[in-house]
């Protein structure tokens, strides 16, 4: 399953976004396989609509569960309508290698 965590940067150290449409990164990873890599959010730079645009990119790469701090409604309903799971991560402190459990559970970054 490919899931996707919004990210401040691309590095798995960094520290996760909580704005859906406007984080500059995706970090998405196959839980099947467990390679990961750090997509760019074509929302991030979009004049309206950034929640839209960014789901649809997440759409279109198959992820099936999305982390972020925030989803407008405009994004939570698309995303809903095609079968993505949200879920709503409140601590902007944590790292991304805090989340994903990395010391637990490997994951190859592409």
């Amino acid at each position: 399953m490919k899931k996707a965590i919004t990210a401040t940067r691309a590095d798995i150290h960094g520290r996760f976004d909580r704005r859906f449409g406007r984080s500059p990164w995706f970090f998405v990873w196959d839980t099947s396989t467990g390679e990961g890599r750090f997509v760019p959010n074509p929302g991030s730079n979009a004049e309206t609509e950034s929640g839209t645009v960014a789901s649809q990119a997440l759409v279109e790469l198959g992820v099936k569960q999305v982390f972020s701090g925030d989803f407008g409604p405009g994004a939570s309903q698309q995303l809903q309508a095609s079968g993505i799971s949200l879920f709503l991560l409140r601590d902007d402190r944590r790292h991304l290698s805090e989340i994903l459990h990395v010391k637990k559970h490997p994951l190859t970054i592409l």
